[in-house]
């Protein structure tokens, strides 16, 4: 039911021409943009209307995703049966994406690792070490992005989250040609950290210094993002370039000789074993041979009567036949 200014009730079949008029009035003329009708003379003739609200802005991102989200819940709660309620302003475009990454980036960022880690296990040749090795290295470079963010006061938008999801992809560069090298070069562990060092060293160098002097122009950027995209490819290349050419070569040595040392004891235990073997079987045989040298007296009497018997009887075979011979 439809009540006038006065709060007297308007007939039903009046409602829509009455409204018509009044927004054709001087009064109702600031209203005509706050309404549309539809071209019927029945009740239901409002098409869409707005009202108008001021809120008071937050100091923060975080504030304002909170404000638009109590704003989100008015508007519903008060929304009439049949009828879709909804809070709207042009900053809450940007508040969207930025609570869309709030709540859906994390997914996007694992996603890309488990992406990184498939790409350098096939590159690596099925080496699941060096892969896992890689990925665990630049998920430390993007967690450390997430430190320094706070540090310089940036805030967790659709502006930092592409700069971290592109910043997988540069720490690639950084961390995996060194591990590929040190994976293909040979000798000891000491050598092969630093072969690799050698091999790529100077590129993964000269790769972060082209990098950092490509994205100096955005620090003079007039535009908000600009400098945004400048502060986290620049901690991005620092913490990258740390990482492939400091950190990385001392974990892959330390690694290395663990693995030497976990060798050396297998190979240890195995020769022990080798060597109790042995010796139980050598103790063996000598008793069984003590054994049968050093029997009991009726044993070694059985022994002497049997060699005498048997060279008796060699005696009387062997001259046999030369009785044989002669009479023939």
């Amino acid at each position: 039911e439809e009540h006038d200014l006065q709060g007297n009730l308007i007939p039903e079949q009046h409602f829509c021409q009455w409204l018509s008029e009044f927004l054709k009035s001087p009064e109702g003329e600031g209203f005509t943009a706050d309404l549309s009708l539809l071209k019927t003379h029945s009740s239901n003739c409002v098409r869409a209307s707005r009202l108008l609200a001021w809120q008071t802005p937050g100091p923060t991102t975080s504030d304002l995703l909170e404000k638009m989200n109590s704003a989100q819940a008015i508007a519903e709660d008060s929304a009439f049966p049949g009828e879709h309620v909804h809070a709207y302003s042009y900053k809450y475009r940007y508040l969207h994406q930025v609570q869309l990454v709030r709540d859906k980036g994390h997914f996007t960022i694992l996603i890309s690792l488990a992406v990184v880690a498939l790409v350098t296990w096939f590159f690596f040749e099925g080496n699941i070490f060096a892969a896992a090795f890689c990925t665990i290295l630049i998920a430390l470079v993007n967690l450390e992005l997430f430190g320094f963010m706070a540090f310089w006061s940036l805030d967790y938008n659709h502006a930092s989250h592409t700069a971290l999801v592109i910043g997988i992809g540069f720490s690639v560069d950084y961390i995996a040609h060194l591990v590929l090298a040190f994976s293909r070069s040979k000798g000891t562990a000491e050598e092969r950290v630093s072969s690799a060092l050698v091999q790529m060293g100077p590129a993964v160098f000269s790769g972060a210094l082209s990098t950092f002097l490509g994205i100096l122009a955005l620090a003079f950027g007039a535009v908000a993002t600009s400098r945004i995209f400048f502060k986290l490819i620049f901690l991005l290349v620092t913490f990258s370039a740390f990482h492939g050419l400091a950190l990385s070569p001392v974990l892959l040595l330390f690694f290395a000789r663990q693995q030497r040392d976990v060798a050396q004891n297998e190979r240890t235990c195995e020769l022990h074993t080798v060597e109790r073997h042995t010796k139980a079987i050598y103790s063996t045989s000598v008793l069984s041979t003590r054994t049968q040298t050093h029997g009991s007296p009726g044993e070694k009497s059985r022994r002497e009567s049997r060699s005498s018997f048997r060279s008796s009887n060699f005696s009387v075979t062997s001259s046999t036949p030369v009785i044989l011979q002669s009479s023939v």
